[in-house]
């Protein structure tokens, strides 16, 4: 078996079933929960591709756009409750309850909420500034052009940051917001360690069952519930957050 290594994963010539000599392109997939999973697809044959130079090409290309997407999804993700959220908020500790927070007001994904520097938030025009996305803790690209448009702050979400801001130990301009403090705030969580040590738990005991990680929140948000409805979901002084910051 021959290997290519790439920088997001590798090239590979594997014997198929008839003797048929295929190469196979493989890598690692953060999943919502924050878990890797390995993903693999075929590229072409060796006799599409005779050498490893026109299999590369075709790699760079976009292997993505190879792969054959099903309509059909293999798991329905679930969409939570006012209830629900407001339950999880008041279990998690920080910087987890934070994150959810930011999650379920702008929906974005977990890539870009640990992509946030405290730069990026602009208390004066009440925006977020969506500028980079970081996976495997790897700083790159948001995921589309959509994503790097400027996100509205509500009055109440951006009190919770700027409460987690003065609690931080890490809260200058250049700091992450989320920075982790055992890599000495110069890297963001992992958010698989976030999701086993504080997540999963707090959803087991609110009772949350489903397929549920990081991309839940983004359903969340995406379902069209307003944060003027935590009001009156919310009973926890935690939630209670004042109009003004």
């Amino acid at each position: 078996m021959r290997r290519t290594r790439f920088q997001q994963g590798s090239l590979q010539l594997v014997d198929r079933s008839g003797g048929k000599k295929t190469w196979e392109y493989r890598w690692y997939e953060l999943q919502s929960d924050g878990r890797r999973r390995r993903r693999n697809l075929m590229v072409g044959s060796l006799e599409q591709y005779p050498n490893e130079t026109g299999a590369q090409k075709a790699v760079a290309a976009n292997p993505i756009r190879m792969v054959r997407q099903s309509a059909k999804r293999t798991r329905i993700p679930i969409v939570l409750s006012i209830e629900q959220v407001a339950a999880l908020l008041r279990v998690l500790k920080e910087p987890t309850r934070t994150m959810v927070f930011v999650a379920v007001f702008t929906g974005l994904r977990v890539g870009e909420l640990l992509g946030l520097k405290w730069s990026d938030i602009d208390l004066q025009k009440m925006v977020v500034h969506v500028v980079r996305s970081i996976v495997m803790q790897h700083v790159g690209d948001c995921k589309t052009e959509a994503s790097r448009k400027p996100v509205p702050l509500d009055l109440r979400l951006a009190k919770v940051l700027w409460d987690w801001r003065l609690q931080s130990p890490y809260p200058t301009d250049e700091d992450w917001v989320f920075a982790s403090p055992h890599s000495g705030g110069k890297l963001p969580y992992w958010p698989g360690s976030l999701y086993k040590a504080h997540l999963e738990p707090a959803a087991k005991e609110v009772g949350i069952v489903g397929h549920f990680g990081w991309h839940t929140f983004r359903h969340y948000a995406e379902s069209g519930t307003t944060p003027n409805a935590y009001a009156t979901s919310a009973s926890c002084g935690s939630l209670q957050i004042s109009d003004s910051v």
